[in-house]
């Protein structure tokens, strides 16, 4: 099984440099390719920049969407590979974050976020189509993508572990000029032909 690892990135702030190079590192202990890519020129378009990084990485057979500032720990990785299915796995259940001096902030058990770091079969995201460039800001791109593959696909596993989101100054929020679209995925979920339908749409991809 060929396994890699997809991150969205864009530079130009000090905090989320120092973040992608703990998270960087981390991944190429674990002994996986890393694949990090832009959206282009204008607005960082995050659904895009991870469809971008996961064609450079040519034909895999596990992907590992990841945010540039997220830790997992390596043997919910290795289950979440291990156990890996048509189906989206998150190798964690609950989420801390951490404040400038690094002790946790905030912290949420259960299933607490749909992004992050997941694990997906390449037969799985052909299926949803990769995520949906027309959600082009930041925080609903994860939202429909989940939707789409809890239809499309069945219910999301997840693998018990922490992740860890590392501190950076937050300078982006939702972008609510996608709220109308990611509604219509909402809409969608649940009826598969109706969501079929959606991923299907020219200039999503």
């Amino acid at each position: 099984m060929r396994t890699i690892v997809c991150i969205p990135w864009r530079g130009g702030d000090h905090d989320r440099e120092d973040a992608l190079k703990r998270v960087f590192n981390f991944w190429t202990e674990q002994g996986l390719p890393v694949y990090t890519s832009d959206s282009g020129p204008g607005l960082f378009n995050r659904a895009r920049a991870r469809n971008l990084a996961v064609e450079a990485a040519g034909t895999p057979t596990a992907i590992i969407i990841a945010d540039a500032d997220c830790l997992v720990e390596p043997q919910a990785v290795a289950r979440a590979v291990d156990n890996l299915q048509d189906v989206i796995v998150f190798p964690h259940d609950h989420y801390l974050r951490l404040d400038a001096n690094g002790k946790v902030k905030a912290s949420s058990h259960g299933i607490a976020t749909n992004g992050g770091v997941l694990v997906i079969s390449d037969n799985a995201w052909e299926r949803i189509g990769g995520y949906d460039e027309r959600l082009s800001g930041h925080g609903f791109e994860d939202s429909a993508f989940w939707v789409a593959a809890e239809t499309l696909l069945g219910l999301s596993m997840h693998v018990p572990g922490a992740m860890t989101e590392l501190f950076h100054r937050k300078s982006r929020g939702r972008h609510e000029g996608d709220r109308e679209l990611y509604d219509r995925y909402v809409a969608a979920s649940g009826n598969r032909d109706a969501m079929s339908a959606l991923v299907s749409e020219p200039g999503r991809r």
